[in-house]
């Protein structure tokens, strides 16, 4: 049998476990500390950096919205470019049709002349709204230019004008029937009017042109 004496006296026992205590809570109050300032710090680096991805989500967007206007207007430009293209193009093209003035003029019998020729597709004149060019036979020159937008393609061809009489009338619409481009000449009005102080025979002609051959 054997038995054992603590010889430490119980106050010193006390403050010993009093101390290990206090170390405890030291410690964990230590890292509960540690634990809310590492959090904090991490609450405000997102807060920043939240921050600073909107204003740069900003910045973005307006680069983005500039950007949007400078390609419409790029496409507005590009556009505008084409259609100068196209009418220089146009311009270019060789135009049968101050040639066609001249041969109408030359074939026209004496006491006929032309006051007004207007000329559209055969889908314009359905439409009714024709791309109508009006000239006097007496401005031939100045019509290569007035007439060099006139597309080549099948064309209806309203002629007006004036004749002394029905005869000198006829053989203008024999003329015009045996020009080679012209397919179809039809004589839709011829009426006695009043012209400087006389009469004479007002008509007007439609006629259909083929592909345009310059």
């Amino acid at each position: 049998m054997s038995c054992s004496v603590n010889l430490v006296p119980a106050a010193q026992l006390h403050r010993r476990t009093r101390g290990r205590r206090r170390t405890r809570w030291v410690w964990m109050c230590s890292t509960v500390g540690v634990l809310l300032v590492a959090g904090w710090g991490i609450r405000q680096a997102a807060a920043a950096a939240l921050t600073h991805l909107t204003h740069r989500a900003g910045a973005l967007d307006v680069q983005r919205t500039e950007v949007k206007r400078r390609l419409a207007a790029a496409e507005t430009r590009r556009d505008a470019l084409l259609d100068q293209l196209r009418t220089v193009a146009a311009a270019r093209c060789p135009q049968p049709w101050p040639r066609r003035l001249m041969t109408l003029t030359s074939q026209a019998p004496e006491g006929v002349f032309l006051t007004v020729m207007n000329v559209s597709t055969p889908e314009e004149s359905a439409a009714g709204t024709p791309r109508t060019q009006t000239r006097r036979p007496a401005e031939s020159k100045a019509d290569e230019k007035g007439l060099a937008h006139v597309g080549r393609e099948a064309q209806t061809v309203r002629l007006m004008g004036y004749a002394l009489d029905h005869g000198a009338l006829l053989q203008f619409v024999s003329a015009v029937q045996s020009l080679p481009e012209w397919e179809h000449v039809e004589l839709v009005r011829a009426a006695q009017e009043p012209y400087r102080g006389g009469t004479a025979v007002s008509f007007e002609l439609d006629c259909r042109i083929g592909e345009d051959q310059p």
